[in-house]
């Protein structure tokens, strides 16, 4: 037994010496990161440093990636180690760059979301055909490596996993039969071992050594059970569907803008990644497989022509923005594949290259999507606010002439997005002159909030509204003066999804002279006063109408959004407005064991209910 347990250290040891030194950047970058984790929390500063934790998180994360891609890159070339390790070290130096410059802004984590996601996306797709840009690569030797690429990182997340969850529970069986509480941090220490360190170390350790076209044994049986007998059908199912409504837009059917672009967007990733994992049975004679391969291309022209129309509309109506841009990224990558791969070229790693290099040139610099939408978004509100008066010669103005509803929710609505994104910076010059120059972000907020309420004649109230799972225009503003009382209230489908009715989410510990209580057979609200007078609002009526309405995001609807999702009721000596504030639910399909097809399921709602005495 000892004997096997040395065998197992010395082999398991070289293995692991062997991985650092083959490499050095990644494994530096995911101790790094689980170190830096660790620190924080248990909360232990280094050299008086807390923060930030994040920026680190993604500099290591992102380290991890593209300098294994380099790794993968020299090597395929027989290159010197040194030069992987000094491009690699080069590499997360400028990722690095580019997050302490965000930092230097105050590190607003939303301003490099859009930086990040396109740069984790992109060196994934890279790493996976970094060996293979050279002219002599075969198909043959990138879909092997491809697939022992993805065994790696699977089996890493599972060696990560399996020691995460064993050691959660040794920990919750010691508190059990000890009757001692351990403290989280413990648990979550474990859960950052396995995750951020274990996870890419092994990975690392399973990557593949070699880069041959030379084809194993074959794939396994259940690789293709799971490729050919199911994620093909699927995606011929897909592609029919895709171009069914393709089609019967064409005649007619009203375009969901909106929903249209993840739709399109997820089913050509779908397809494209199964034809890739389909390749080494190109030829095993199996109809529907060819059949998939020989259309997919060509059945793909359809969706990118939804794409473009949801593109169009979509900028039209919202500018550019992260979403918007990636959209756009996802059209070009479509458009130059499909004639491509329908007429020349077929080589498997130019469809992940060639996303994974737009998604990397995407992620930085003036042409890509955080800057972009930026100009896009602040140009948009410049030219609305110059047109009331509210900016001239580069800088706000005190005063304006008063703007319609519609222009200030949109407005409103940009102001929102600067702010989400941690963008407002880009406005800072338009506040010179204006106590100080630039403004603190306290200041430049509160001269925001300033400039919104000079919109209206009214004080705004803003919060935000979706219905359906759907987002409705943004932030959505209405007075409240002439109110004496305005009251939060959040209601939750009787029994989950099966039975229509409301029962109150949580109870509400604001003193009002009244209380709101739900039926839990219907969808009526009902006001009661401290003194017994009574206003009902039943909010059927409203849902059904917004339905029937197809809100669909289009300019111009905000008025009649509204008019939908409110309701004013006169009682004798009170005066009560109800506006839906969020709503998630649907309308119940066939098939349904509870409710009869068409009926309103409604899983939760919020509203706003305001209150007014009036004169009888």
């Amino acid at each position: 037994m000892n004997q096997l347990l040395n065998l197992f250290s010395r082999q398991t040891l070289s293995l692991l010496w062997d991985t650092v030194c083959r490499f050095p950047v990644p494994v530096f970058c995911a101790t790094a990161c689980t170190f830096w984790i660790i620190l924080d929390i248990y909360g232990v500063g280094l050299f008086g440093i807390r923060n930030p934790l994040w920026p680190l998180v993604h500099i290591c994360g992102l380290g991890v990636l593209t300098s294994a891609a380099v790794v993968f890159f020299i090597e395929s070339r027989n290159w010197p180690r040194l030069a992987s390790i000094a491009a690699g070290a080069l590499i997360v130096g400028l990722i690095a760059l580019n997050l302490i410059d965000a930092g230097r802004a105050g590190w607003v984590e939303p301003r490099v979301y859009g930086f990040l996601g396109f740069f984790w996306a992109g060196a994934i797709l890279l790493g996976m055909v970094a060996p293979f840009t050279r002219r002599d690569w075969s198909d043959d030797a990138a879909w092997i490596f491809g697939y022992r690429f993805w065994q790696a990182v699977g089996l890493g997340l599972a060696i990560g996993l399996i020691f995460s969850v064993g050691v959660w529970a040794f920990g919750h069986a010691f508190e059990e039969l000890f009757r001692i509480t351990l403290a989280d941090e413990l648990y979550i220490t474990a859960w950052t071992l396995g995750l951020i360190l274990f996870w890419p170390l092994a990975a690392l350790m399973l990557a593949p050594r070699t880069f041959s076209d030379e084809p194993p044994d074959g794939p396994p049986a259940w690789l293709r059970l799971i490729v050919v007998w199911l994620l093909v059908p699927l995606a011929i199912s897909y592609l029919v569907l895709i171009n069914l409504y393709a089609v019967s837009v064409l005649f007619g059917w009203k375009f969901l803008i909106g929903q249209v672009g993840s739709a399109v967007s997820w089913l050509a990733g779908f397809s494209v990644a199964t034809f890739l994992a389909s390749y080494p049975w190109r030829n095993a004679g199996i109809w529907w497989l060819n059949f998939f391969r020989r259309v997919l291309f060509p059945a793909l022209i359809a969706p990118s022509l939804l794409l473009a129309v949801e593109a169009e509309k979509d900028i039209a109506i919202n500018g550019i923005t992260e979403s918007g841009y990636l959209l756009m990224v996802v059209i070009a990558w479509l458009l130059i594949s499909i004639p491509i791969f329908t007429f020349g070229l077929k080589r498997l790693v130019v469809l992940p290259g060639l996303l994974g290099a737009m998604f990397v040139l995407s992620a930085f610099g003036p042409w890509g999507a955080v800057a972009v939408s930026t100009r896009s978004q602040v140009d948009r509100l410049e030219v609305l606010l110059t047109k009331y008066g509210y900016f001239s010669e580069g800088r706000l103005v005190a005063e304006g002439t008063e703007v319609p509803y519609g222009v200030g929710r949109k407005i409103d609505d940009i102001l929102v997005y600067l702010e989400m994104t941690g963008k407002l910076v880009a406005i800072d010059p338009w506040f010179s002159g204006l106590k100080e120059d630039p403004p603190p972000a306290d200041l430049r907020d509160e001269i925001i909030s300033n400039l919104i309420s000079r919109m209206s004649k009214d004080a705004p109230f803003y919060i935000k509204t979706s219905f359906f799972q759907d987002p409705i225009a943004g932030w959505r503003g209405f007075p409240v003066t002439g109110f004496d009382w305005v009251s939060f209230h959040d209601f939750v489908g009787e029994e989950g999804f099966n039975r229509q009715g409301l029962v109150p989410k949580y109870k509400s510990d604001d003193v009002l002279p009244y209380a709101v209580t739900s039926d839990p057979n219907s969808y009526e609200l009902t006001l009661t006063m401290e003194d017994g007078r009574e206003i009902v609002f039943d909010l059927e009526p409203m849902l059904e109408a917004a339905l029937e309405a197809g809100y669909d995001g289009e300019a111009g609807p905000d008025e009649q959004l509204d008019a939908i999702m409110s309701s004013e009721i006169h009682a004798g000596t009170l005066r009560g407005h109800l506006v839906v504030q969020s709503i998630s639910g649907r309308k119940v399909g066939f098939g349904h064991s509870n409710l009869k097809e068409g009926e309103l399921s409604v899983w939760e709602v919020d509203v706003v209910i305001m209150v007014a005495e009036q004169e009888p």
